[in-house]
């Protein structure tokens, strides 16, 4: 299993001149990346990324993008076009190993608990980066996660400004 480096993070952000911040952002690109690499993965097509714009951690995963966002960077097509904030989404139950959703939560409002709730629907396991405070967005707190978990995740990171880290899962 591939994953994305910081050579090709970098060159997908100099696409487009919004991603100033791509040095910064590489800290929950690459914990995510650990975080998936001790899932043991095999096949790109059981990772879905929300929200990725063309940087997609796991090269040759199933993407899923907001019908007319903006942010479509260097001709990046995502497979699936879909508004997360809409339910259900077009997956069958299970159908993926793992949901990613890097800095996406916080944009779903006021739908998030049941954004959160069909992730778990379709994936095994649900890797999400979401601030706890945010001037963009409506922020999450930790506490907020795992009452909708029905318990703590897994793994939590605190990458301060950044946010939280988390990888939920049923094992």
């Amino acid at each position: 299993m591939r994953y994305l480096t910081f050579e090709k993070f970098e060159a997908n952000a100099s696409l487009d001149p919004a991603w100033k911040s791509y040095r910064a952002r590489w800290g929950y690109h690459e914990l995510a990346i650990e975080m998936l690499k001790e899932l043991n993965l095999t096949k790109p097509s059981s990772v879905l990324e929300i929200g990725c714009f063309g940087a997609q951690i796991v090269p040759q995963s199933h993407t899923m993008e907001l019908p007319g966002s903006p942010w479509q960077i260097g001709g990046y097509k995502p497979r699936t076009l879909h508004d997360a904030r809409l339910f259900p989404w077009p997956f069958k139950d299970n159908r993926f190993e793992v949901v990613v959703a890097l800095r996406v939560w916080h944009h779903l409002a006021p739908t998030q608990k049941q954004a959160f709730l069909e992730a778990k629907r379709i994936g095994k396991y649900v890797l999400i980066a979401c601030p706890e405070q945010e001037v963009v967005g409506e922020s999450i707190l930790r506490e907020e996660f795992a009452e909708w978990n029905g318990g703590p995740p897994l793994k939590q990171v605190d990458l301060g400004a950044w946010g939280m880290v988390y990888l939920f899962g049923r094992d």
